[in-house]
């Protein structure tokens, strides 16, 4: 099985670390199995990458809530030790800014009424 790209060079972040430890697992074992927590701690690691990636071509979060955001999923993810984080209302405000759904998906016809009735009609 050939190895992407990202396998193919030295880890540089925890999420990357993470799916070459696992891929390394899942090789080392005689029928490459894997288990439903392993696939899903890759699953989230290959999002953390995403947001890492992303962060790091247009940076519109603060590095301070992304280390928070690294240290959340290798506590959750991996077992690490938690270590105390300063949830501010700024922050809060901030993210939940940054995260809000564009109004073209607030009023989409999923939100009306008869959406399962206009969209599970036969043709």
């Amino acid at each position: 099985m050939p190895r992407s790209p990202a396998l193919a060079r030295p880890a540089r972040t925890l999420a990357e670390r993470i799916e070459h430890d696992l891929s390394e697992l899942w090789r080392g074992r005689p029928d490459g199995s894997f288990t439903h927590d392993e696939a899903v701690t890759l699953v989230h690691a290959r999002m953390l990458g995403l947001i890492m990636d992303e962060h790091d071509f247009d940076p519109q979060v603060p590095q301070q809530i992304m280390d928070d955001l690294v240290a959340d999923f290798a506590v959750h993810r991996l077992g690490a030790v938690q270590r105390a984080l300063s949830a501010d209302r700024e922050k809060i405000d901030f993210l939940a800014e940054l995260l809000a759904p564009v109004p073209e998906l607030i009023s989409a016809p999923i939100v009306d009424d008869g959406y399962l009735a206009v969209f599970s009609r036969q043709a």
